[in-house]
C-alpha cells in the first residue's frame, strides 16, 4: 500500500483495537490497515478508507468497535463516530466541534476549545451530555 509522501508524517490519530490501526488526517481522510505478521515482516492491508472522517483536532477514544473524535480541519467540525472494522459512518454532531476526548474509568469526557469539559456516553449514538 503506498501514500502520499508525508501522509504517515500528517496523520493526527493513531488507535489499535481489534488489530486494526485507524489512521485518520485532513489531508488524506481516515483509514483502517490490517496488521499481519509474516515470516519477512509485516504485511499491511487497506480494509476500508474514507475521506469523510478527517480527525485534526485533539484526540479520539476508541470504544469496542466504535472511535469517536472531532472531524473537520475548518468549520464546520463534526463530532464523529466512525466503525473501526468497516469504516462505516455511525453519526456525526454538529454543536461539539475542535474537541479531546479521553476515555476514564468507564467515562468518556471531551474538553471544548472554551476549556468547559463534558462527560457523556457516546454509545447512545450522539455526543451530547
Amino acid at each position: 500500500m503506498a501514500l502520499k509522501k508525508g501522509a504517515a508524517r500528517r496523520a493526527r490519530q493513531q488507535v489499535e483495537p481489534a488489530g486494526i490501526v485507524f489512521l485518520s488526517s485532513p489531508q488524506v481522510g481516515a483509514r483502517g490497515l490490517k496488521l499481519t505478521r509474516q515470516d519477512t515482516g509485516i504485511e499491511v492491508e487497506e480494509i476500508w478508507s474514507s475521506r469523510r472522517v478527517q480527525f485534526y483536532h485533539g484526540s479520539s477514544v476508541a470504544i469496542g468497535d466504535w472511535v469517536y473524535g472531532s472531524s473537520g480541519m475548518t468549520a464546520p467540525a463534526f463530532m464523529t463516530a466512525v466503525n473501526i472494522r468497516t469504516g462505516e459512518l455511525g453519526w456525526r454532531e454538529r454543536g461539539i466541534a475542535k474537541v479531546n476526548c479521553v476515555e476514564a474509568d468507564g467515562k468518556t469526557l471531551y474538553a471544548r476549545n472554551n476549556e468547559q469539559i463534558v462527560a457523556v456516553d457516546l454509545g447512545q449514538g450522539s455526543a451530547q451530555p
